[in-house]
């Protein structure tokens, strides 16, 4: 397949509904189980506002919340938290979502510098979907680049051990 780009980074936004607990505790439960698979190494997957840094793997947070969107933001309609993974773990993380989610609702789509399709024609919901606000997606991302540059995967791979 010649003039494919190929998908390097994704994004897994967990939806809930901020009005009933049990999915925003299990939402919290969610995140806080990818934190201790990305600190074991076992997934590498980092939730928004977690900052994983290798040398520095525990972070303190000042609420069970945090991290979590508890309104609608960006074009997300609900609360949520999203994880990025890089291709290399997609596998993995994809897998764990399928059988972790609950009733939760899981919005899959890779990372190019192409937002709007991404958010829209290349897109898998585990769950059930809901409509996205569009409007506030870009066509193109000038300077698109991976978003865990330091841990050189995805499009961070060094150039020298892709196949």
């Amino acid at each position: 397949m010649t003039g494919v780009e190929p998908f390097l980074e994704y994004h897994f936004h967990t939806f809930f509904d901020v009005n009933d607990s049990e999915q925003v505790s299990y939402a919290i439960k969610l995140r806080n189980e990818i934190i201790a698979n990305c600190v074991s190494k076992r997934i590498i997957a980092i939730p928004l506002h977690y900052h994983y840094d290798p040398e520095n793997p525990v972070q303190e947070h000042n609420s069970d919340t945090a991290g979590l969107n508890m309104q609608p933001v960006g074009p997300h309609p609900m609360g949520s938290f999203e994880t990025w993974v890089p291709v290399e773990y997609f596998a993995k993380l994809y897998e764990w979502f399928l059988q972790k989610r609950g009733r939760l609702t899981i919005f899959v789509h890779p990372l190019t510098r192409h937002e709007l399709a991404d958010h829209t024609e290349r897109i898998v919901f585990m769950g059930k979907p809901f409509p996205l606000r569009t409007d506030v997606l870009r066509e193109e991302i000038p300077n698109f680049e991976s978003q865990y540059k330091y841990l050189n995967l995805g499009y961070a791979k060094p150039k020298n051990e892709e196949k």
